[in-house]
């Protein structure tokens, strides 16, 4: 039966059935003039029909008398009948691999679409192939973490993972996913798609039963017609490419059409395409400058077909590698979507001419048989469309293609442009949640740095000397009494708050109570040896409101600390440049303000009071806002496994870290020891400035620590992205401590200038190699290993301790930067290999593996 004679009851709902020739159930569907068919044998796909409605109903009768009036689908239909002869009927599927299922990567670009994208996930859990894995990535979505939360909701069901890719445009989201994977098959479809059970098991077996294609294309059916505007598009013609395999090259498998191969969109669509990976890489993947987020809107799968054509390749249409594909709803959307596909095309062939002279030659060739297909009402394109068939909708194509040379131009000149490519990239950047935490953490580091500076220069010009020394002695005393209580959570915080989803709070306010609690004891403690030994100086003697607002300050500052952890965990890092910048200037003005109002105890209070009012505002944008958008990431059971995580990681990073602080901290000790006071102030100096150098790769790491933490399979992409930081920070750091030292160290004065010039410069030059520590140690975090960050930490400590006890009396205070550079490049050394097999790790076994490295030494 042929298509239904147009009216206006074609642009009711259309009914699409799947009707499996090979079941005897029966069939009575209601259409008001057809249904659209998706025809199967014993599940697999076979091709679509549609079968005009008799008394507004569709039976198995008229079914099968359609199915007899088809050439292609009764040659389908017979092929299966012949194979299935002398099996089962649960081993007739023609999909029998003779080797082991090659493995697939099926790659989703979205943006914005998460209900779209959660129904294309639950499609994907019914595939019945055994080696495959997806990775969806998000292309610049207004919030990247709605993406992923749906992602997280097929933990366990799929081997699912989300990457980012901030640069807009759906080529760059391809390609983006085509690198990060090692199948040896990657496969594309669209968020708004539902693929078939049998989906990839066609592909794989397409691919094994002809070796010489290099891509598989598949069929691609309505998910619904129940809008004109998705009735009118499959008289376009749709997405299907009809119901024979076919194959097309250059060689023996060349169309006949006299426009071959510049019809590309005869080969597939670009919503259901698999490529053999290395073939893919090898053309260059998708042209960035086609397709959906650039000016030109489409075109960039027509382009990987002719190109891969053009090549000497082949491509296979397998039409049992089904998709459904939910068309767009609505007569506007339809018209844009029509104009944007001819803007793609004459936009990839505009490209294709300006970058191969050959083929623009070809294409002069075909340029007649070309604009009768486009603009022919008899021609093979327009032929099938009804009266019914809107003008305007025939006509946006041609608009469209009439502006894709000057979309191609301004796509061409967005990718170029000085200005706009830099204001491009830095947004595109930013957008990137590891990019933005980092350097956020990165000006943080500075803001708090300079702050600092300008506030002790203020306390000093308003202040007496022995008010700023009780104020230095307590601030110093308050911090090292909250590292200790912190546990070194400020580390652990970044990596188990992505995995703790509706936890999150608890585990926050948890750690909260826990070493607010700690930093009391070890404040009263301490306040109690201070008064009866006068260890740190008796600055608290004689003062009992002072020694409890002193307890209340460590709690305070241990929170107050904390909290930029938990903002660097949720990936809210933007806040903490904000929160500490208001604190430095607020403390500032309060050391103003309170000089003549106490000017014995005002400096410690313009530290402590900006602290209180601080943590109100930020815990209340953490518990009103930031940690309920978490409750949908994860579905942990209780807090105990979680908490006994957390301590078993904690038993190798706490003392790790008190390690290696004591031997930073210890290093102007020993310096004072061996070479004297005078040459300990300038060694200090240098000291502090490195040491604040240090603190920014540190930053880079806790981000990296935060998205590696969110995805523990994805680890190669975050140590990509993580080099790619330290490779913008460190060329200009370093550069700038090694030839400014002396510059720098000239404004103490002359004396620091002639001595720690040439310290700063070796431990300026040592900076690549703690990166390198500062990342395996992220890594280690991650991957849950206490024993390594232990380890890690006590060499590095007693490296730097170490050297420095041999090098100083023969070298001076030099020798500590030559300890500090030998150690810590040898300790990289080390590590870069372990980070390399990290980074090649099969990321089916990461998870298993932190589990079972999480599993906690304590009871």
């Amino acid at each position: 039966m042929s298509s239904p004679t147009a009216t206006e009851r074609d642009l009711d709902a259309v009914p699409v059935v799947h009707f499996d020739v090979g079941d005897a159930a029966d069939l009575n569907v209601e259409a008001p003039s057809h249904a659209f068919v998706v025809a199967r044998y014993h599940g697999e796909p076979l091709g679509t029909i549609r079968v005009r409605a008799i008394g507004g109903t569709v039976t198995r009768r008229l079914v099968l008398d359609a199915l007899d009036d088809d050439e292609a689908l009764t040659r389908r239909i017979a092929v299966h009948r012949e194979h299935e002869a002398g099996y089962q009927h649960d081993e007739c599927r023609r999909f029998r691999l003779a080797g082991a299922p090659p493995s697939i990567a099926v790659v989703i670009p979205t943006r914005n679409r998460a209900p779209s994208l959660r129904r294309c996930l639950t499609s994907l859990a019914e595939v019945e192939y055994a080696n495959f894995r997806v990775v969806v990535v998000d292309n610049r979505s207004t919030d990247p973490s709605v993406t992923a939360a749906v992602v997280e909701e097929f933990d366990g069901v799929l081997d699912v993972q989300m990457i980012e890719e901030a640069r807009p445009g759906a080529s760059r989201a391809r390609n983006t996913g085509a690198r990060a994977v090692d199948a040896e098959i990657v496969a594309f479809c669209d968020d708004d798609v539902l693929v078939d059970p049998m989906w990839l098991n066609a592909i794989a077996y397409r691919f094994e039963a002809e070796p010489e294609a290099e891509c598989v294309t598949g069929l691609v059916a309505p998910g619904e017609l129940q809008t004109p505007a998705q009735i009118l598009f499959e008289e376009y013609g749709g997405f299907g490419k009809g119901s024979l395999p076919r194959s097309f090259d250059l060689g023996e498998h060349a169309d006949p059409s006299p426009l071959f191969p510049w019809t590309a969109g005869r080969f597939g669509s670009g919503n259901n395409v698999a490529y053999r990976r290395s073939t893919l890489l090898d053309i260059g993947g998708y042209d960035e400058l086609l397709g959906p987020g650039t000016p030109t809107h489409a075109g960039e799968d027509l382009d990987v077909f002719l190109r891969l054509v053009l090549g000497g390749y082949r491509i296979a249409y397998e039409p049992s590698a089904l998709v459904s594909h939910f068309h767009r709803r609505t007569m506007d959307e339809l018209s844009s979507q029509l104009r944007e596909y001819g803007t793609g095309l004459s936009a990839m062939l505009c490209l294709r001419a300006w970058s191969e002279p050959k083929v623009a030659v070809s294409m002069a060739r075909r340029f007649g048989s070309g604009a009768r297909l486009l603009l022919s009402p008899n021609s093979e394109r327009n032929s099938n469309r009804t009266r019914a068939f809107p003008r305007e909708l025939a006509s946006a194509e041609l608009k469209g293609f009439a502006g894709g040379p000057l979309a191609l131009l301004r796509a061409r000149r967005r990718s170029a442009s000085p200005a706009g490519g830099i204001a491009t990239r830095v947004r595109t950047h930013l957008a990137q949640p590891m990019f933005r935490n980092a350097w956020a953490l990165v000006l943080n580091t500075g803001i708090t740095g300079v702050l600092g500076v300008a506030y002790w220069a203020v306390a000093a010009r308003l202040y007496s000397a022995s008010a700023v020394g009780a104020a230095a002695a307590m601030v110093a005393a308050m911090s090292v009494l909250s590292g200790v209580a912190q546990l070194n959570l400020i580390s652990g915080l970044p990596r188990f708050l992505p995995a703790a989803g509706r936890l999150s709070r608890r585990l926050v306010l948890f750690t909260y109570g826990v070493t607010a609690t700690l930093a009391v004891v070890v404040a009263v403690a301490f306040v109690a040896i201070n008064r009866s030994t006068g260890i740190g100086g008796r600055f608290l003697d004689g003062s009992p409101p002072l020694a409890v607002w002193f307890v209340v300050a460590v709690a305070a500052w241990t929170i107050f600390t904390l909290q930029d952890s938990v903002l660097s965990g949720l990936r809210a890092a933007v806040w903490v440049p904000i929160e500490n910048g208001l604190f430095g200037l607020l403390k500032i003005g309060l050391a103003v303000v309170l000089v003549n109002i106490a000017p014995g105890n005002g400096l410690f209070a313009s530290w402590t009071i900006p602290v209180l009012c601080s943590l109100v505002p930020i815990n209340l944008l953490l518990f009103n806002r930031l940690l309920p958008a978490q409750g949908d990431r994860a579905t942990r059971p209780s807090m105990r496994p979680l908490v006994r995580r957390m301590a078993a990681l904690s038993a190798g990073d706490y003392p790790g870290s008190l390690a290696y602080l004591a031997s930073i901290t210890a290093m102007p000790i020993l310096v004072a020891r061996m070479v004297g006071l005078e040459q300990a102030a300038y060694f200090y100096t240098a000291w502090m400035l490195a040491t604040s150098a240090d603190l920014v790769l540190s930053a880079i790491a806790i981000s990296a620590t935060v998205e590696g933490a969110h995805d523990l399979r994805s680890f190669s992409t975050t140590v990509g992205k993580a080099v790619r930081l330290y490779a913008m920070v460190l060329v200009p750091l370093v550069a700038a401590l090694v030839f400014g030292a002396r510059l720098v160290l000239g404004i103490f004065g002359h004396g620091y200038q002639a001595s720690a010039t040439g310290l700063l410069q070796l431990v300026a030059l040592s900076l690549p190699a703690r990166a390198v520590v500062h990342l395996a140690l992220a890594s280690c975090r991650i991957d849950g290993r206490p024993r390594a960050i232990f380890l890690i930490h006590l060499a590095s400590g007693v490296g730097v301790l170490g050297g420095a006890f041999v090098l100083l009396s023969p070298m001076g205070i030099v020798g500590v930067g030559v300890a500090y550079l030998v150690s810590q490049s040898a300790l990289a050394v080390v590590l870069v290999p372990s980070l390399r097999r990290r980074s090649k790790q099969d990321a089916r076994t990461v998870e298993a593996a932190v589990d079972l490295a999480l599993i906690p030494v304590l009871p």
